[in-house]
């Protein structure tokens, strides 16, 4: 049994005021990182929804690690402007009419244009968590210390040929797309 009174509680202690003749122990400050599974505090709306629906089965399956933190956080923000961005396109019209000195043209809304760079990005960062099939085929092998992968769940789509934006000419000049 450990000689002397019971320490009191902090806030006892603040509420009788010092007493004594020591200096009062400063605050006690909580200095404990965010938990992985909250959102960090800087992230927009969007972003943070994202990252409440992604983050947990990540957490569960070992695929995101506190120093992931900062890259997931910009993942789940892009993820919520590409949201955004797919939101504006299906309200507005896919072209408009515009008239200059050389006559009336169907132009393609701009939107579209942001639309694909934002997928871009995220495709390039999809595989990073395993967030497609053939990537988290890849890190199941990895984590099990397969050292030669066999092959790939599905096969990578091809970067030779016409990018979407050229599909999506395409589509809207009448054309078949393959």
């Amino acid at each position: 049994m450990p000689p002397g009174p019971a320490p009191t509680a902090p806030e006892v202690t603040k509420a009788k005021g010092n007493t004594g003749k020591r200096a009062a122990a400063p605050e006690v400050v909580d200095t404990t990182p965010e938990s992985r599974d909250d959102p960090p505090a800087w992230m927009n709306e969007e972003g943070a929804a994202v990252w409440r629906e992604l983050a947990p089965t990540l957490i569960r399956e070992n695929r995101l690690k506190e120093t992931d933190r900062g890259v997931f956080a910009r993942y789940c923000e892009m993820t919520g402007l590409w949201r955004r961005l797919k939101q504006q396109v299906d309200k507005e019209p896919l072209q408009y009419d515009s008239t200059s000195n050389h006559g009336s043209f169907k132009r393609r809304n701009p939107t579209l244009g942001d639309l694909f760079q934002c997928e871009r990005v995220l495709q390039s960062q999809d595989g990073k968590f395993g967030l497609t099939p053939a990537d988290r085929q890849l890190l199941i092998q990895r984590q099990a210390g397969q050292q030669q992968v066999p092959g790939p769940l599905f096969e990578e789509p091809s970067r030779e040929g016409p990018s979407l934006e050229d599909d999506l000419d395409a589509m809207m000049n009448g054309e078949r797309v393959h």
